[in-house]
């Protein structure tokens, strides 16, 4: 019963222990009225037992693009903890957003989510959270404008079409999807070409038909597709 008149006196005791450990500790009591007759109770042992937090989860991103199926954020930590959910590093709401090895956010508009992610033990300790992406890309737009060459038009002709007026979205567009929808195409005037050096190409077309609907699609570094973007080719009767 060491230093000598106790570390404290009081029927609490804030020990100031902040470090995992077990710590152990020796309450007596002194009867105030024979305290100065040296009148001390044999000691209790109390102990204060700080659990170490459980390490933080593994979280693995998703990326995914507008329009598309949009995968469930996932985390793994050691078997029998509870895996807990939160939108907020303050770890709000309390309780979390959902607990679950995966999570659905249901989120589907273009933008980066953040989220965090902790395990529960055994001792109700919860520990650091881990930071977990979600990535949802903005599409890239289709669009082209097309010139004929050559007085073309007029019965026949070859059009000049250009891709690269189409907009990116999160990533940069690096595939041109054309389809002419000609039923007089050939082997060597194609009906369905496939760009990746740049947005130019060119077609052949004669009537009839007298209207081609001509299609545009493009594709982004980051495997986003655009919607189909569809223009009118109109060929002039011949004089």
């Amino acid at each position: 019963l060491t230093p000598t008149g106790g570390l404290f006196t009081g029927s609490s005791y804030n020990t100031g222990m902040t470090s995992s450990g077990l710590y152990t500790y020796y309450v007596t009591q002194t009867n105030p009225l024979t305290g100065q007759n040296g009148c001390e109770s044999p000691s209790s042992i109390i102990t204060l037992k700080i659990f170490a937090l459980p390490s933080p989860p593994t979280g693995t991103n998703q990326t995914a693009c507008e329009g598309t199926i949009i995968p469930e954020l996932e985390a793994s930590g050691h078997p029998g903890n509870t895996i807990t959910w939160y939108n907020s590093p303050l770890l709000t709401p309390t309780g979390g957003l959902f607990t679950g090895l995966s999570y659905n956010t249901g989120m589907t508009s273009a933008n980066l989510y953040t989220y965090y992610v902790t395990q529960t033990d055994s001792n109700t300790c919860e520990s650091n959270p881990t930071n977990v992406t979600l990535q949802i890309y903005d599409l890239p737009i289709a669009d082209f404008s097309y010139s004929w060459l050559q007085s073309g038009g007029c019965g026949s002709g070859t059009a000049q079409f250009d891709g690269s007026i189409s907009q990116d979205g999160d990533g940069a567009i690096d595939t041109w999807i054309w389809n002419f929808n000609d039923p007089n195409a050939t082997a060597v005037n194609p009906n369905n070409v496939t760009n990746i050096t740049n947005g130019s190409d060119t077609h052949y077309f004669s009537s009839p038909p007298i209207e081609y609907y001509v299609e545009l699609t493009v594709e982004d570094n980051l495997g986003c597709v655009s919607p189909t973007y569809t223009d009118t080719i109109i060929i002039s009767p011949s004089i």
